[in-house]
């Protein structure tokens, strides 16, 4: 559910979590009429992204190894507006180009149950400089952090021995 600062509570359902679509006239709350800057979508039939466009944070929540479409993410319209990356717990594997060249990504979170980042996944984020690995983490695909200049902090929640572990190729 999403509650607005008014109070006001969006049920949530599959379709349209926050209860609000695409449209930027449906950004207000429907009681208090105060901006809220969500948008939210559905791809692959088992995921929900949300965009908070007041934090520039996208979510991705669902199960599973993420769809693929390569440069042709839903959320592609917010490309230039993604400070945040959030992967939740249940997505299994980060796809290939899911936010290839999207350079205003600062920080990513990528919580436990992913076991993959794929191909050329982060590849071109040029301002990103933190990224949040979970100990579930057992394989990183070439490219996935190429040209990341800014990368500086790789925070990872698992022992020495187990980042050892991960196969990058």
């Amino acid at each position: 559910t999403f509650t607005c600062d008014c109070g006001f509570t969006y049920a949530e359902d599959y379709v349209n979590p926050t209860g609000h679509t695409d449209n930027d006239s449906d950004k207000y709350c429907d009681s208090c009429y105060e901006y809220i800057g969500i948008d939210t979508g559905v791809f692959g039939n088992k995921f929900v992204w949300t965009f908070d466009d007041v934090t520039g944070t996208l979510t991705i929540s669902g199960s599973g190894a993420m769809s693929h479409y390569g440069t042709n993410a839903p959320f592609k319209a917010y490309k230039d507006d993604i400070k945040v990356v959030v992967i939740n717990e249940g997505i299994t594997e980060i796809s290939d180009y899911a936010f290839y060249s999207y350079g205003s990504i600062t920080d990513v979170i990528i919580h436990n149950g992913v076991t993959k980042i794929g191909f050329s996944s982060f590849e071109n984020c040029y301002q990103l400089t933190t990224v949040t690995i979970p100990d579930s983490i057992t394989h990183i695909d070439n490219y996935a952090f190429y040209s990341c200049y800014k990368l500086r902090n790789v925070k990872y929640s698992g022992s020495i021995e187990q980042w050892r572990e991960i196969t990058i190729d």
